[in-house]
C-alpha cells in the first residue's frame, strides 16, 4: 500500500485501530463485522490491519452502524 502523504498513512492506521476497537467493544468476530458492513472477510481483515484504505461507502456504513463509537474515537 502506497501513501502519497504521511497524514494519509496516519489516517489509515487510525481507522484500523478504530475498527479493531469497535469490534472488540461489541464482541464481534471479524466475520460478523464483515457481514454487517457488507464486505468480504478478507477485505475486512485488510482494512482492520491497515493494508487497504476504506472507501467512502465503507466509512458511511461504519458510521451508520456504529455512530457513537466512531464519534468517541474522533474526540
Amino acid at each position: 500500500l502506497k501513501f502519497t502523504h504521511k497524514s494519509e498513512r496516519r489516517l489509515v492506521l487510525e481507522r484500523n485501530i478504530e475498527l479493531l476497537s469497535i469490534r472488540k467493544q461489541n464482541r464481534y468476530t471479524q466475520s460478523a463485522m464483515a457481514a454487517m458492513l457488507g464486505v468480504s472477510y478478507s477485505l475486512y481483515q485488510k482494512l482492520e490491519y491497515g493494508l487497504r484504505k476504506p472507501t467512502a461507502n465503507f466509512t458511511a456504513r461504519l458510521l451508520e452502524l456504529f455512530p457513537r463509537e466512531v464519534e468517541e474515537d474522533e474526540k
